[in-house]
């Protein structure tokens, strides 16, 4: 190999290596900057929710005994517990 082709591949290489220590220096800093901005984010909501008011809790619900509900009849029953028969089929 010639002492031009070697400088080539030594530059080359050298210049690849910087392109991926730029790419993972962005890579970290575009990482720092989103953790920041996750951070404030967080740090917004945690004082939003500081500032709302207390929740209060419904009293609970106090049903009739059971004895006392009136249930009202099924308007699609006919009063008896089984379905109607169906018509028979037509011969042919």
């Amino acid at each position: 190999m010639s002492r031009f082709q070697s400088t080539i591949s030594t530059v080359a290489a050298l210049g690849t290596i910087a392109v991926t220590a730029v790419t993972a220096y962005r890579t970290f800093e575009n990482h720092q900057e989103y953790k920041a901005e996750q951070e404030a984010k967080i740090q917004e909501l945690q004082t939003q929710l500081k500032q709302l008011p207390p929740l209060t809790q419904p009293p609970p619900v106090v049903l009739p005994p059971a004895a006392t509900l009136v249930v009202a009849p099924d308007p699609t029953q006919s009063g008896s517990a089984q379905a109607p028969t169906p018509p028979p089929l037509p011969q042919q």
